[in-house]
């Protein structure tokens, strides 16, 4: 049985990425980072808002680079919460983002 807290402050862990050949080159730099950055992390619920503002300031960063590259989406889905699931999504690509059920203590 979950805590209050945890039902309504919950943690998620990046577990996975989905990826595909052919993407603009910023966004592939930026999933690359960002797998570097979250991949097999835990994300408090509050702090969503924080890793995609995150991502973002990266990707202007790499953006003012080399203006010539297109920048993309970043944002992460709202509409699973009851799913247990999160895609936090960069341009085509996501990472997978699962809440965490309990900890064994």
């Amino acid at each position: 049985m979950s805590t209050w807290i945890e039902a309504n402050y919950p943690l998620w862990f990046v577990y996975d990425y989905y990826t595909y050949s052919g993407a603009p080159k910023l966004e592939d730099a930026l999933m690359t980072w960002a797998r570097l950055e979250y991949l097999h992390c835990l994300i408090s619920n509050s702090h969503l808002d924080y890793v995609v503002k995150e991502i973002q300031e990266k990707q202007d960063e790499l953006w003012n680079e080399n203006k010539r590259l297109k920048k993309v989406d970043v944002h992460y889905s709202k509409s699973d919460w009851d799913s247990g699931h999160k895609w936090l999504h960069i341009g085509n690509k996501q990472l997978r983002l699962r809440k965490v059920k309990d900890e064994i203590e």
